[in-house]
């Protein structure tokens, strides 16, 4: 049984989304957590804000950015983090039952390393089904079945 997870939000000059990510965290988290915000050496405030929140680590790059695999391995060393490691930016928000959707098959087989969500915004040759769109969500696929797994902030 899992029993913590930390969730590492890296940033740049994002602060009314990481806002809302943050939240989503606090609301939806079925497991426990423990939040991490990687300042990607943002000017927008986040600094002031990050710091005045009492149930989050704030880490700040502040010599300028640094690539999102350096910041990872960077901070799970630094806080030597010994948890299972949700990474994301921040303009996802969680929905609910999310992470111990993505646990339960993270921890389903010996050989699977890594899961994660679908979207089909990225334009990374992620999708559901090549002609249909759905819009600003990340899907799970469980048991033939999509589910909403996170939704993608947007400043439309």
């Amino acid at each position: 049984m899992i029993n913590k997870v930390t969730i590492m939000i890296l940033v740049h000059n994002a602060i009314e989304n990481v806002k809302m990510s943050v939240e989503s965290i606090r609301l939806f988290s079925d497991i426990e957590t423990s939040l991490v915000i990687v300042d990607n050496h943002s000017t927008d405030g986040l600094n002031k804000w990050a710091k005045e929140q009492t149930d989050l680590t704030y880490v700040l790059f502040d010599e300028g950015h640094v690539s999102w695999g350096k910041a990872i391995n960077m901070v799970r060393c630094v806080l030597q983090i010994g948890t299972d490691l949700l990474t994301m930016t921040g303009n996802y928000m969680l929905t609910s039952g999310s992470l111990s959707r993505m646990l339960k098959l993270a921890y389903k087989e010996e050989n699977i390393g890594a899961v994660g969500g679908v979207y089909n915004g990225t334009g990374h040759n992620q999708s559901l089904n090549g002609n249909e769109s759905y819009g600003n969500w990340i899907f799970w696929r469980e048991n033939g079945e999509y589910i909403i797994l996170m939704a993608v902030i947007t400043n439309h």
